[in-house]
């Protein structure tokens, strides 16, 4: 196999290289039946230097990578050095990924120090010259007396392949001390190098040092010298070029003989192998026949009984779905009365909320009212609102698991919205003493079509959470159009404070359900629903949340939804009902309620404007003056005593189709919102309200 060896390592010397890799695949075969590993490494070294010889990188690569994985077994350190060598040739040239040919260039470098290896100096000028075309010239002076001792070492130089490493090493030293502005020194050491060049008729070489001292004297300033030595490169290149183009022309030639004797190569071995495979087929044909037979003797008695054992699995199958049909039917009906169950019992909380919020909120009104009753009274509207709000979010996160949510883009205007946010958060920013901000970027339009209720929902858990974790300091809500489409706009929401922030391990962690941000070891307030709605809410928009934030430097919560434009955002009627002065002097309103507190709150809501307004208490005898009487309005609870809301509606459009009915109910509006407008009423107003929202219903249909 040595003889194969040297015989090969020859031919590839002298440019034979289908000869050279017909001998390297021989002797790979002859390792592979000794399993002579040594041989099987060197076999695979002459076989990727060829490929790399014809520009086959990738198959030298491949090979090349193997033959480390054998060295290292062998522990042959030179063997691995030379392999590192070409890996970083492969990953400069190929791959183009310089960092990675350094890498490999340090290691063959770092070996070679161990073993005190000649050949050290051609990887210091590899490295060199990376360093160099990256102009990161600090790396070039670790290596600088490297070079300098090779020079003083080979001071005379009669072997071609010894002249070119001299050249490399004058070529450096000329290009570091041009880099770093030593002009004289590197005017010095470029001549040497087109001096040994030209003696030894290396054309690249020539060239290469060509073009560097042309970039030296530019450095200097020197026009004309540069420009000569740009011709003197053009000449060298040329000449170069022309070997180049010879030499890639008989790459090419090389590498078509070599594909051709892969394809030779492969024939033959099919043709050995289908000969080999037909003689040993006759010796063996009465055996097959008598173990297929033997074969398909088992294969009955299998089957008979995988038979009998799918007839028992089919059984047991059978009884498994029967439980698992009756299992998922429980679980169906758990799930409802869950359901049921959080909707009952947020509407029994929702009822005498009203009562507490809206007679919190007259007195609230009453000027004779002390500033220390006024505080108490704030305090109470405060914590009945937080309560709401806690309901609210507990339906809302049921509606979200039964995917119950409904998307209903309508147009509103910006200004008054956020008019809105700044009212539902105003208290609790007070309580903290934060400082709100709003900013509506100049170019966002004035009307968006949104669905505007799901949108507050999500910036006002925004901005509670924003105000609970930045006690005296500032929030900032905002919005600004990202870009324009055809017919729709992208806008950012953004709300941004100054607090605790929030920690890297936590930031997945709080948009979870019942999930809380901790804080010196304490769990802080709420009930941590609020930014899992956040995130199901903009999920069901096409949109998610994103957050940025580090502890003590607050947190930015931001996210982009798509919005239509609107043609004439004079035709969208959504004007500020604040801003109108309303008139229902003497329109006639009959309320149907079965609760005093509530029946109190309204008639004290309405009390200021005039207008006559008749209570019943129980279905029937609201149905009977409404059949006997004219009025401008009819408000009427769902469950009330006797007829409830539903039937009254569906007897007086018997007879009254113009009437307005609006339901004041304390369900969710999801759960009765179908029945309603089937019976024919024409609103909702869902319990508790304040009285701006009384206001804008009563503007609706009295004005």
């Amino acid at each position: 196999m040595k003889v194969l060896l040297n015989k090969g390592y020859y031919e590839f010397s002298h440019n034979d290289y289908p000869e050279s890799v017909r001998l390297g695949r021989l002797l790979l075969q002859r390792s592979y039946d000794s399993n002579d590993l040594e041989y099987e490494a060197e076999a695979l070294y002459l076989l990727a230097i060829n490929d790399e010889a014809v520009e086959e990188y990738a198959r030298a690569k491949e090979k090349y990578n193997k033959v480390i994985e054998i060295a290292e077994k062998l522990r042959d350190t030179l063997f691995v050095i030379d392999v590192y060598n070409g890996l970083g040739n492969i990953a400069a040239v190929y791959d183009n990924d310089h960092q990675k040919s350094r890498e490999y260039y340090l290691k063959a470098l770092e070996l070679s120090d161990k073993i005190n290896n000649t050949d050290r100096i051609t990887f210091i000028i590899n490295l060199c010259w990376e360093y160099l075309d990256a102009k990161e010239y600090k790396e070039v002076p670790a290596y600088l007396k490297d070079l300098q001792q090779y020079l003083d070492g080979n001071k005379t130089v009669t072997d071609p392949s010894d002249a070119g490493d001299k050249c490399h090493v004058f070529y450096i030293l000329g290009r570091y001390y041009a880099g770093i502005k030593e002009f004289d020194k590197g005017s010095d050491y470029l001549d040497k190098a087109v001096a040994i060049a030209k003696e030894f008729d290396l054309d690249e070489e020539e060239a290469d040092a060509y073009k560097a001292r042309a970039e030296l004297y530019i450095g200097l300033n020197r026009p004309d010298k540069a420009y000569k030595a740009l011709e003197d490169y053009i000449s060298a290149y040329k000449k170069n070029s022309k070997l180049a183009m010879l030499n890639k022309m008989q790459i090419e030639e090389v590498k078509y003989k070599l594909q051709e004797y892969e394809r030779t190569l492969e024939v033959a071995e099919k043709e050995k192998k289908l000969a080999d495979s037909v003689a040993a087929s006759k010796s063996k044909l009465n055996t097959v026949y008598l173990v297929v037979s033997f074969l398909l003797l088992l294969s009955l008695v299998f089957i008979y009984r995988e038979n009998l054992s799918k007839k028992k699995l089919i059984k047991s199958l059978h009884k498994n779905n029967q439980e698992l049909a009756l299992a998922k039917k429980q679980a169906s009906k758990a799930a409802e009365a869950k359901t049921n169950f959080v909707s009952n019992v947020s509407h029994e909380l929702r009822t005498p909320l009203h009562g507490v919020i809206g007679i919190t909120s007259l007195l609230l009104g009453e000027k004779e009212i002390s500033e220390k009753n006024k505080r108490l009274l704030k305090s109470l509207k405060f914590s009945g609102d937080y309560l709401l709000s806690l309901i609210n979010n507990v339906l809302l996160i049921s509606k979200i698991d039964n995917n119950k949510i409904k998307i209903i883009p309508k147009p509103f205007k910006v200004s008054f919205f956020f008019e809105n946010l700044k009212h539902s958060v105003e208290y609790s920013a007070v309580k903290k003493n934060v400082k709100l901000n709003f900013l509506i970027g100049k170019d966002v339009p004035k009307v968006i079509v949104l669905d505007e209720n799901i949108l507050s929902e999500v910036l006002i858990n925004l901005m509670e959470n924003a105000i609970k974790f930045s006690h005296n300091g500032n929030v900032s809500v905002g919005i600004e159009k990202i870009r324009n489409n055809e017919d729709t706009v992208v806008l950012r929401f953004t709300v941004l404070d100054d607090g605790i922030g929030i920690p890297e391990e936590q930031k997945k962690q709080i948009f979870q359900k019942f999930s809380q941000l901790i804080e010196n070891q304490s769990i802080m307030e709420g009930a941590g629903l609020g930014l899992s709605i956040v995130k199901s809410l903009l999920e069901q928009m096409n949109s998610e949340i994103h957050l940025e934030s580090k502890p003590n430097q607050g947190a930015r919560f931001y996210f982009d939804v798509t919005t239509d434009l609107v043609a004439d955002t004079k035709e969208v009627d959504i004007d500020d009902l604040q801003e109108k002065n309303v008139n229902f002097k003497g329109k006639k309103i009959i309320l149907v309620e079965d609760n005093e507190i509530n029946k109190l709150v309204l008639k004290k809501f309405l009390d200021c404007y005039e207008v006559q307004l008749e209570v019943f208490s129980d279905g029937d005898s609201g149905f009977e003056s409404i059949s006997s009487n004219k009025y401008d309005l009819a408000l009427l609870d769902i469950n009330i005593p006797g007829l409830n809301g539903y039937e009254i509606t569906e007897r007086v459009r018997k007879f009254d189709k113009e009437l307005p009915i609006v339901a004041v109910t304390a369900s969710e509006l999801t759960e009765i919102e179908d029945f309603a407008f089937e019976a024919g009423m024409n609103d909702i107003l869902i319990k508790p309200f304040n009285k701006s929202k009384l206001l804008e219903i009563l503007n609706k249909y009295l004005s």
